[in-house]
C-alpha cells in the first residue's frame, strides 16, 4: 500500500492498517473484521488503485475461513 503512491485518504488507510495489525488485535481476531471493514471503505471513497482492493478482498476471504475455524 505505502508503494502504490498514494491516493485520498491513504494516511487514514495506513492508521488503521497498523492498527489491525497491532499485537492487540492480532491476538483477538474478533477485533480484526470492522478494521477490514473500515479500510476497504477507505480505499473505495479514496479511489484506491484496483490491485490494494483485490488484495483487500483476499485479505477478507481469508479472514472469514480463518474465524470460521477457530471460532467455532
Amino acid at each position: 500500500m505505502v508503494n502504490s503512491g498514494g491516493f485520498k485518504g491513504a494516511d487514514k488507510v495506513l492508521f488503521h492498517t497498523d492498527e489491525a495489525m497491532s499485537w492487540e488485535v492480532v491476538r483477538n481476531l474478533k477485533l480484526m473484521p470492522p478494521l477490514v471493514l473500515i479500510i476497504r471503505n477507505l480505499c473505495a471513497q479514496g479511489t484506491a488503485p484496483e490491485e490494494i482492493l483485490q488484495y483487500l478482498n483476499e485479505i477478507n476471504e481469508i479472514l472469514e475461513k480463518t474465524l470460521e475455524i477457530y471460532l467455532e
